[in-house]
């Protein structure tokens, strides 16, 4: 009795909430609301009895722990789904915690006792999620995010991954580039190139050009520069020389062979071209709404100019006075995008990469990438960068959306599975 009355007494004070107002709030008792449980189909937070519509359900509570936040095994209603997967590999936990693994690296903290209890709050449906912040490295999906493997040696991608070889790129400074539209082909794309024969249609336009002059009289330097334009487009390319169109007041552009409108071959520069710069900014400001804006023409901060010559390989081996070219370098590198097949993608974290392994003429070959039914990788490391300058090259030929320079991963296709799946758990 001394029970039942002290209960009561509690629950006249308001120190103790009825069950009926648990279950029902105030707001789902009125006649015009219907509230309905937790995971239950939902369009607004009215609809819940939590009071939180999430990813079209009922969420566990109003305020909780959304997809991808951190969560403890113990506590999985802290997460709105109600499910908190666990953290099974130890570096996925020392990343995510923002560690080490090592208390004396870690301000003392052993970072191992929380692991076994730490998980990651999973949607309800876990299926239509995007990448989920924890690694399966014996099986990527190629739309995964790479910064997750970014420790590891080795990987086994997902059935069904392939390397586009089709979107490879052979990047070899100083090579050759053939057939090129001044109007389409960005500079960007082939910034390797040493020579640059365009296309038949694609021509230079003296009447647009202008010179910039260093210097006075009579030691006075001009600098000359007129575009390359195909069907009246263009403005990545332009034709350059030195001293050969005299000066602002008295200008007539001569330069080499680029008047001979059966002359389509030339060499890049490749030093003092802010001196050649200074020049296309002044055609730029005049001219450049002509040949190119937001929806035709080509739209670079930085075009390529080129001494257009016929005889450019005795150019080439004894330059003259003045002129620097790009320098031929014997090393290729070699990348291609791995992607899941569907033909969805637009960009790629994932890159099979290689040196010397492939031609521009005769394919990407590195690796087992020719072997039927590989899907691993080794990692391949660059630290001087040039396989990132090599994508930057294939994202702007092919059009795929840019990624940051630290972002993208590269790897030597092997056939072996290089990461065998754990064993289930029965």
């Amino acid at each position: 009795m001394k029970l039942l009355a002290a209960v009561l007494l509690a629950q006249a004070s308001g120190l103790v909430t009825k069950q009926r107002d648990v279950a029902h709030p105030f707001r789902c008792s009125l006649p015009t609301s219907k509230c309905v449980a937790f995971g239950s189909d939902c369009t607004k937070d009215g609809d819940c009895f939590s009071h939180h519509c999430y990813q079209k359900k009922c969420g566990y509570a109003k305020q909780c722990s959304k997809n991808g936040d951190l969560c403890r095994q113990y506590s999985s209603h802290t997460c709105c789904s109600g499910k908190c997967k666990p953290v099974t590999m130890v570096d996925d936990c020392h990343r995510l915690l923002k560690g080490t693994g090592s208390p004396a690296l870690d301000q003392g903290v052993n970072l191992n006792r929380q692991c076994q209890h730490l998980g990651v709050c999973n949607p309800f449906d876990e299926n239509a999620a995007g990448p989920n912040i924890l690694s399966t490295p014996w099986a990527v999906a190629a739309t995964d995010l790479a910064v997750k493997y970014n420790q590891r040696g080795q990987l086994t991608f997902k059935e069904g991954s392939i390397v586009r070889k089709d979107l490879f790129v052979a990047r070899s400074v100083g090579q050759t580039y053939d057939a090129i539209a001044a109007d389409t082909m960005k500079p960007g794309a082939i910034r390797d190139a040493g020579v640059i024969v365009f296309t038949g249609d694609s021509k230079v336009h003296p009447e647009l050009g202008k010179v910039y002059t260093e210097g006075v009289a009579p030691n006075a330097v001009s600098y000359c520069v007129a575009p390359i334009l195909r069907n009246g487009l263009g403005g990545g390319y332009y034709a350059v020389c030195m001293g050969q169109c005299g000066t602002a007041d008295k200008f007539k552009f001569e330069c080499d062979d680029s008047l001979n409108e059966n002359i389509k071959s030339g060499l890049v520069i490749g030093g003092a071209t802010e001196k050649y710069m200074t020049a296309q900014q002044m055609i730029e400001g005049e001219h450049g709404w002509k040949f190119h804006d937001k929806t035709k023409g080509i739209m670079t901060p930085l075009p390529m100019f080129v001494r257009i010559m016929k005889d450019y390989v005795s150019e080439a081996l004894t330059p003259h006075f003045g002129y620097m070219y790009v320098t031929p370098v014997p090393v290729t590198q070699c990348v291609a995008p791995i992607m899941d097949g569907t033909g969805k993608q637009t960009s790629a974290e994932f890159w099979a990469a290689g040196f010397d392994c492939c031609d521009a003429k005769k394919g990407f070959h590195c690796g087992d990438v020719d072997e039927k039914g590989s899907r691993s990788g080794e990692r391949i490391a660059d630290s001087s960068g040039l396989l990132h300058a090599a994508i930057t090259m294939a994202e702007l030929r092919y059009n795929l959306k840019p990624l940051p320079p630290a972002v993208p991963t590269y790897w030597k296709w092997q056939k072996p599975i290089l990461v065998p799946a754990p064993p289930k758990v029965t």
